[in-house]
C-alpha cells in the first residue's frame, strides 16, 4: 500500500502498489494542497464545492486567494461537455482521462446519466457566485478572461432549465429548498446573474453584460409575479408551497439561540441557513432586523468560541440548544456556512 499524507495525516492518495495500475489516478508529486479555508472541503477523496460563503471569509481573514483561485480551476478542469460542474469532484485523479467516467451515474435510474444535474443541482448556482465573487474581491481580471467561457457555460445549463410557462428554474434536486420553481433557488440565480453581469462589464464582455441583466429582470419579474403573496408580505417557499400557509411558520420557526429549518427534525441549529438569515436581516438596513441580526451572532456564534472545551477556533456546521456541537464529536468544523458571522 502506498499513501500520500496531508498536513494533517488525512490520506490524499492511495494505492495498491503491485495490484493494478490506474493511469488516470494523479501521481504523488502532482497533489498539493493547504488545509484549511478553502472552497473544497478535504474529506476523504473528494473536493466538496460550496459557497461564495468561503471566498468571502478567506477575503475577510487570511487573504489566501490562491486557494480559492486553485480551487475554482480545479471545478473548471472538470467541467462536462454541456457546461455542468462537478459537485464533488475526486481529488486523485486526472481530469482528462475520468472526466467523463465520474459525471455518469450507474444502477437502473442513473446509468449513463450525467449525475451532476441530478444531484445537489443548485450546486451549479453557488459555483458561479464563487467564481463571481472570488474575481470581485481579488481583482483577478485575468483568471476571469481566461475561464469566462466555463462559467459562461455553466449559466447556459441552468438557463435551459427555466419553464417557459411560470418563467421559473425548474431543477431535478436541490439543497436550499423546493428545486421545482423554489424561491430560493430561483433568488440565488438572480443574485448570481446580476453579479456576472458586473463581471462582464468588468472584463469587457458586453454583450453578456446586458444578456445577465436583462435575463435577472426577467427572472425577478417571475419570482414576484408567481412566488409573492402581498397580504401576508413573504414569498411562498415555492409554487406548489404556498406562501398563505408558511406565512403562519416564521415564528414557530424561531427557537434560540437560531432559527430551525422547516424540515426540522433533529434537535440542533443549523449555522449554515441562519448564516443567509443573518445576510437578509442585515440586508434590510432597519433598526429592527439590525436588533435581531446582533441578537443571532451573539446567541448563536459565540457559543462556538466562547467555551474552552469545545471551542477550536472554527465555526461549526451544527449547534445544539445548549450551544454545544450539534453532534457532539462528530460535528462538522470549519462549515463554510457556517462562518457568515465574521463576513457580515
Amino acid at each position: 500500500m502506498r499513501e500520500v499524507e496531508g498536513y494533517h495525516g488525512s490520506v490524499l492518495y492511495s494505492v495498491l502498489k503491485y495490484a493494478y495500475h490506474n493511469t488516470s489516478l494523479l501521481p504523488p508529486s502532482k497533489i498539493v494542497f493547504g488545509y484549511g479555508s478553502s472552497i473544497v472541503n478535504q474529506t476523504t477523496s473528494f473536493g466538496w464545492a460550496t459557497s461564495p460563503h468561503t471566498v468571502r471569509i478567506i477575503a475577510a481573514s487570511t487573504s489566501r486567494f490562491d486557494l480559492a483561485k486553485g480551487t475554482l480551476r480545479f471545478l473548471v478542469d472538470w467541467q462536462t461537455s454541456t457546461g455542468l460542474l462537478p459537485h464533488a469532484p475526486p481529488t486523485g485523479y486526472t481530469p482528462e482521462l475520468a472526466r467523463f467516467s465520474f459525471s455518469r451515474g450507474g444502477g437502473a435510474w442513473f446509468h449513463g446519466v450525467e449525475v451532476y444535474s441530478y444531484i445537489l443541482a443548485d450546486y451549479q448556482i453557488l459555483g458561479v457566485l464563487a467564481f463571481i465573487e472570488y474575481v470581485r474581491l481579488s481583482g483577478d481580471v485575468n483568471f476571469a478572461t481566461s475561464t469566462w467561457a466555463n462559467w459562461k457555460a455553466n449559466l447556459e445549463w441552468i438557463n435551459s432549465n427555466i419553464n417557459s410557462t411560470t418563467g421559473l428554474l425548474n431543477l431535478r434536486s436541490a439543497f436550499l429548498g423546493p428545486a421545482s420553481a423554489g424561491s430560493a433557488v430561483n433568488c440565488a440565480l438572480v443574485e448570481a446573474v446580476t453579479k456576472m453581469a458586473e463581471g462582464a462589464m468588468r472584463i469587457e464582455e458586453n454583450v453578456d453584460a446586458e444578456q445577465y441583466n436583462a435575463m435577472a429582470a426577467v427572472l425577478s419579474l417571475a419570482i414576484n409575479r408567481e412566488l409573492w403573496n402581498e397580504e401576508v408580505g413573504i414569498y411562498g417557499l415555492s409554487i406548489g408551497h404556498a406562501a398563505r400557509r408558511r406565512s403562519r411558520e416564521p415564528p414557530a420557526l424561531a427557537w434560540p439561540p437560531g432559527f430551525k429549518r422547516i424540515d426540522f427534525s433533529v434537535g440542533c441549529h443549523f449555522a449554515n441557513t441562519n448564516g443567509f438569515i443573518l445576510k437578509a436581516l442585515l440586508s434590510q438596513g432597519t433598526t429592527a432586523s439590525a436588533t435581531l441580526a446582533l441578537d443571532l451572532i451573539m446567541s448563536l456564534w459565540t457559543p462556538m468560541l466562547s467555551n474552552k472545551t469545545t471551542s477550536t477556533g472554527a465555526f461549526w456546521e451544527y449547534v445544539d440548544q445548549r450551544g454545544g456541537p450539534g453532534l457532539g464529536l462528530f460535528t462538522s468544523l470549519a462549515h463554510p456556512w457556517g462562518g457568515a458571522r465574521p463576513i457580515y
